[in-house]
């Protein structure tokens, strides 16, 4: 199976993947550590996007990276706050 241009599953060899763990709107951060990660042997790397303007600064990922980048949706309550590490 492909997810992108990484290929996963029976007979593939192991596709190793992490999570950013910045804020995804700060582009400037995720986009080193997306770099630092790919440095170190990453295949595919998730960000969170917990809202739209998280969706925007995920969308301008794609066009200063090449690694193969998903997005994990947090849906929180009105009241609920999110932390970063």
């Amino acid at each position: 199976m492909n997810i992108g241009n990484v290929k996963i599953g029976k007979g593939e060899k192991i596709a190793i993947q992490s999570m950013c763990n910045t804020d995804t709107r700060d582009v400037k951060s995720t986009v080193a550590q997306i770099l630092e990660l790919e440095a170190e042997g990453a295949h595919i790397i998730r960000v969170a996007v917990p809202d739209m303007e998280a969706a925007a600064a995920f969308i301008s990922l794609w066009f200063v990276t090449s690694i193969l980048i998903t997005a994990l949706q947090l849906k929180v309550q009105k009241t609920e706050q999110i932390k970063y590490a």
